[in-house]
This record gives structure tokens, C-alpha cells and sequence, in this order.
């Protein structure tokens, strides 16, 4: 049996193993971090990149802050995305060869006051397509891309001063050659854009009150309770209601045929086109089903169904005092009693509230039956088929219905005196022999 090593031997070599392995393992680790590169961390100190937008706008913020011309347009661009991303004002400003003859036309009307000519004061929709293609495509699918060239063929037909075309419809109109009619100038953002208001600047009045319709529907009242609530007036913050954008522009998209088309009348000859831009009968049921997919978001498949079923119903009732004062105008014009005779726009392309607008409506040039026919169909049913896609039966009801019975006794009347001074003269020529 071996001897015990004694305590203070055992410690020094106890020692010198801890020597020796550490001496083993770090030049070890200098292999390792030889042979695998690894980065060691440096605090470098970020580079101040100038803003090249603002850097090549300065002359213009300066001018304009000089002759205090809308000054608080610079400021705002200056605090939003596209100076930001670099966007200055000769990028959007510049006078374009991408305008087309209307938009030249349209423009020229309205020439920059800047003493450099080459800045166009206002922006094509084809300037901003530069960046945003896919929303400048959309846009160009939608109405609101054609809507002055409605206007144009609307005065090329109807006698309709220069001055009251611009006074009239110029407003809102434009928006072919304006993106800035929804969207803010130099603000970007989304927030302001989904407000009802935004498309209640021109989507209202006694002619088109879509505006009203929704606000005055229960989409409309729980909306307006959220603003009041963000507003700090109620406590309503948990509520939710689609707006205008919802349902007409959902996702995003800036193609607002997305809705529920229909004529009230079915196939009157007063119908704008039966075949609207990109819609057709074929794609009915289609809009149909994809605006429920659109309800069941919000609502069950039932309750979203039931809706636009009754919707639906309320329309047919509408559409019998369509067909009836229809009947009247067409049994006059083949009896050869309209004077002057019976016009059928079946090519125009006028929206429905031009027939109202300014000093000469165009009912005011056709006989009085045909007058009040118009005003019945392009109206009075045009607006409560408005209001009946917008879930407002009520106003349908109460503000179009009473107007479109009294439109169909005026018809009735005007047709027994057309009919009995048409007798009167049949009665007169005989007697004459």
C-alpha cells in the first residue's frame, strides 16, 4: 500500500494542471478566431445624409415664403413622406409632355402666376402614376377618370353656357386631371382620407345626396357617434360602421365601381348606357355576391342577404311607377302628341344630375310630358335607388316617393290634356270640312 500524498504536494499539483489546461485553451481560441473571422463590434457614428428634395426646393420655399404665396403648402410638404422620400417640387410641378390635349385644355385655363413658366400649378394624376402605377390604373377604371369628359359631351348637346358649365361643374368635375380632389395637397396619410366629408364636397345636394343618404342611415349614425366619441363627446369608441371607402373602394382601390348597380325602370329608354364602363349584365350577379362578401364582414350571411333582398323588393315598388309613367310618355309619342317629339339620349353619357343643373336643365327643351317624366326617372327614382342601396328606406320613403307620385298625376294630367285638345282638333277639322 502506497504512502499518502501529503496535502501541500497535492495543492501545488492541483495548481499547475489549472496552468497548464488554461495555457492549452486560449491559444485555442485565438486559432479559432483567427480561422472563422469573427467581426469584432465598432460604434460607427452614423453619416447626415442631406434631404436632396429639400436641398433642390430651397428657391422655391424661398420664394414663396418671400411673397407669402401659399407658404403653408411648403411647410407641409416639408413634414410629410414625400420630401421624405426624396419627392421635390420639380418632380411633381414640372410641366409634363405626358398631358393630353384635354388636360392641356383644362389647364391652360388655369396658368401658373410663377415667374418660371415651366411649373405647372396643378398635377396630373399621370405625374403622381409615376410613383403610384398601381393606384393610377385603378383610378383610370373608375368614372371618376371620365368625369370631364361627361361635362364636355354634356355641352356639346345641351345649351349650356361656358361660364355656368365652369360655375357648375368644374368643382368637382375636374377630378380627371386632379388627385388632389380627395386627397390633400401636400399631406400624405390615410386618416383624413376616409372621412364621409371627403366625398360629400361633391356626392351631395338635392340632385345626388348620397352624402346625406349615409349620414342619415344607421351606417351614417354610428359613424358619427365614433367621431364624437374620438372627439371626447361620447363614449362610443367601441363601436364600428363602414364609410364611404368601405364599401366603394375597399382594400384600398382607387376603382370606385365597386357598388350595387341598378337602373330603377329596368330598360327605360332613358337609361344613360345599359352597359356602363366596365360593367355589364353578366357581372350583376357577381357585384352582387362579392357586396355580400363584403356585408359579412360586419353582419351574418342571413341578416346581409335579408338587406339587400329587401332592398330589392322596396326597388321593384319604385320601379312600377317608373313603368307606368314610361307607358304614358311612349303611348303620347306614338300617338304623335309630344311637341317637339320624344328624345331618347340612349348614347349620352350625362350623369343623371345634369339634366337639373344651371339656368337651362335639359328637361326645359323637350315637350312638358317628357319634362316630367325626366324629372321622375333621372331624379326623384334615380335618388331613391340611391338611397335604397345606401340601407336608407326611409328616405326613399319619405323625401322620393311622394315626389314620384306626384310626378306620375302630373304625367296623367298632362296626357288627358293633351289627348282632349288633340280631340278638340280632330272635332274642329271635321266640322271645317
Amino acid at each position: 500500500m502506497s504512502a499518502p500524498i501529503p496535502v501541500k504536494t497535492f495543492m501545488y499539483l492541483q495548481t499547475s494542471l489549472i496552468v497548464i489546461s488554461c495555457l492549452l485553451f486560449f491559444p485555442g481560441c485565438a486559432t479559432q478566431n483567427e480561422h472563422t473571422n469573427v467581426p469584432t463590434l465598432e460604434v460607427v457614428k452614423p453619416k447626415e445624409e442631406k434631404n436632396v428634395a429639400v436641398e433642390e426646393s430651397l428657391h422655391c420655399i424661398s420664394c414663396h415664403k418671400k411673397s407669402n404665396v401659399a407658404h403653408h403648402l411648403n411647410v407641409e410638404w416639408q413634414t410629410n413622406k414625400h420630401a421624405v422620400m426624396n419627392v421635390g417640387c420639380k418632380d411633381c410641378h414640372a410641366v409634363s409632355p405626358e398631358f393630353d390635349k384635354t388636360e392641356k385644355e383644362s389647364f391652360q385655363k388655369k396658368e401658373t402666376s410663377c415667374s418660371d413658366k415651366g411649373v405647372q400649378r396643378m398635377v396630373s394624376p399621370q405625374i403622381c402614376g409615376r410613383c403610384h402605377m398601381k393606384q393610377y390604373n385603378e383610378f383610370m377604371q373608375s368614372s371618376h377618370s371620365s368625369s370631364w369628359d361627361s361635362v364636355v359631351d354634356f355641352q356639346k348637346n345641351v345649351p349650356f353656357s361656358s361660364d355656368n358649365l365652369l360655375t357648375s361643374c368644374e368643382s368637382c368635375h375636374t377630378i380627371q386631371f386632379k388627385c388632389n380632389s380627395c386627397h390633400t395637397q401636400h399631406v400624405t396619410g390615410q386618416s383624413h382620407i376616409k372621412s364621409p366629408a371627403v366625398c360629400g364636397v361633391c356626392h351631395t345636394g338635392s340632385d345626388h345626396p348620397q352624402y346625406e343618404i349615409y349620414m342619415n342611415s344607421k351606417h351614417g349614425l354610428v359613424s358619427s357617434a365614433i367621431r364624437s366619441a374620438k372627439e371626447g363627446y361620447s363614449k362610443s369608441a367601441y363601436l364600428s360602421s363602414p364609410v364611404c371607402v368601405t364599401c366603394h373602394m375597399p382594400d384600398g382601390t382607387h376603382d370606385t365601381r365597386f357598388r350595387l348597380s341598378g337602373k330603377m325602370g329596368g330598360k327605360s329608354p332613358y337609361s344613360e348606357k345599359e352597359e356602363e364602363k366596365g360593367f355589364n349584365k353578366e357581372d350583376s350577379w357577381k357585384e352582387k355576391n362579392d357586396m355580400l362578401v363584403l356585408c359579412n364582414k360586419c353582419h351574418s350571411p342571413a341578416f346581409s342577404k335579408d338587406a339587400l333582398v329587401s332592398a330589392k323588393n322596396a326597388q321593384k315598388v319604385f320601379n312600377t311607377v317608373v313603368k307606368e309613367a314610361e307607358g304614358l310618355v311612349l303611348a303620347l309619342d306614338r300617338e304623335k302628341l309630344l311637341l317637339p317629339e320624344l328624345t331618347i339620349p340612349l348614347n349620352s353619357s350625362y350623369p343623371e344630375h345634369a339634366y337639373f343643373t344651371g339656368e337651362y336643365p335639359l328637361h326645359s327643351t323637350v315637350s312638358k310630358a317628357e319634362g316630367i317624366f325626366i324629372r321622375l326617372t333621372k331624379r326623384h327614382a334615380a335618388i331613391a335607388g340611391k338611397a335604397l342601396h345606401h340601407m336608407n328606406v326611409n328616405y326613399a320613403y319619405s323625401h322620393c316617393w311622394p315626389e314620384m307620385l306626384n310626378d306620375l298625376r302630373a304625367l296623367k294630367n298632362e296626357a288627358n290634356n293633351l289627348r282632349q285638345e288633340a280631340e278638340i282638333n280632330r272635332k274642329m277639322k271635321i266640322k271645317l270640312r
